[in-house]
């Protein structure tokens, strides 16, 4: 998926992922569908992914239709996220 950025800790390249359809004659198949968040959730990933130049242009939509809004939270410490999220 281009727009798994959990990826690039691991040094990976998303040009071998848009690329891959031309390079290996592939079929590309999009998966658009999220199971695991919600309407507010996927519609902010949505907003955020489409700045990217670098991408398979798509748009989520949500399993959930909950309209779950997120909330921002700036943490000063790894600690102090961890007890906002235990308390949230």
């Amino acid at each position: 998926d281009d727009a798994q950025s959990i990826y690039g800790f691991r040094a990976a390249n998303v040009s071998n992922i848009l690329g891959f359809e031309k390079d290996q004659d592939a079929t590309k198949i999009i998966l658009d569908t999220n199971y695991r968040s919600s309407s507010g959730i996927v519609s902010l990933s949505n907003f955020s992914i489409n700045h990217n130049i670098n991408q398979f242009t798509k748009t989520c939509k949500a399993y959930d239709s909950r309209p779950h809004k997120p909330k921002k939270f700036s943490a000063s410490t790894p600690i102090e996220e961890a007890v906002f999220i235990a308390e949230e």
